[in-house]
């Protein structure tokens, strides 16, 4: 029978243990080194069906060859996806979209992504919740407006419009639920009540409205 000596247990238990990265150990085993993707697109911001150049730096300490790899999960990539930089056409729909690059060598791989926003012409859509049309109401007391606003490049700003007057208020937000508050101080009658989204990016408005009737107090009488 077959003895190990101990000197060759050693040198067995090193093998098996860094035998199988000993090309790490060799090469290091160091990924990529990269920094941040840079775009000739201000504020990575590009309008619809324009182009944009988006670019990374990146090394390989080892010195060898760097494969990449680009992916957009909307748009066109124009060209090769394999290089250093890539020309993406942004698509006629807006909203934020997520550029990645995946860089490789023989030994590792590292990513690095941004987001690209692309404005919408279209207007924000704004749906009110609350009060239903065609309520009575009390005048002098509070009532309470709900919302929705949404669109693809975010809401800037939402607004109570009283018959065309802006009414200075800040509603209450729940992701893309806006809630007022109006204290009733319109004299009696019908009178439309609309609240307004405007889009960011972009400036474009939209808006819902409704009409609602206020009752007025009749003095001595409960």
């Amino acid at each position: 029978m077959n003895r190990i000596t101990f000197p060759a247990a050693i040198l067995l238990l090193v093998y098996l243990c860094c035998g199988c990265n000993l090309d790490k150990l060799i090469n290091n085993g160091d990924p990529p080194d990269a920094g941040n993707i840079k775009t000739d697109a201000p504020g990575f911001a590009v309008q619809p069906l324009d182009t944009a150049l988006f670019w990374i730096e990146a090394t390989d300490p080892a010195g060898g060859t760097l494969v990449y790899k680009w992916t957009v999960n909307g748009g066109e990539i124009i060209g090769s996806s394999g290089e250093s930089e890539l020309t993406w056409r942004a698509p006629i729909r807006g909203g934020s979209y997520t550029i990645n690059v995946e860089i490789s060598n023989k030994e590792d791989k590292i990513s690095r992504s941004e987001v690209i926003k692309v404005p919408s012409l279209a207007a924000p859509k704004v749906k009110i919740l609350e009060p239903a049309p065609d309520s009575y109401v009390v005048q002098y007391s509070d009532l309470t407006i709900q919302a929705t606003a949404v669109h693809e490049n975010n809401i800037q700003v939402v607004q109570l419009w009283i018959d065309d007057i802006y009414t200075p208020s800040t509603p209450a937000v729940h992701n893309d639920a806006y809630e007022f508050v109006w204290k009733i101080d319109a004299a009696p009658g019908s009178h439309e009540l609309k609240v307004r989204a405007v889009a960011q990016l972009t400036g474009v408005a939209g808006q819902d409205s409704l009409m609602i009737h206020i009752e007025g107090i009749v003095e001595g009488k409960k």
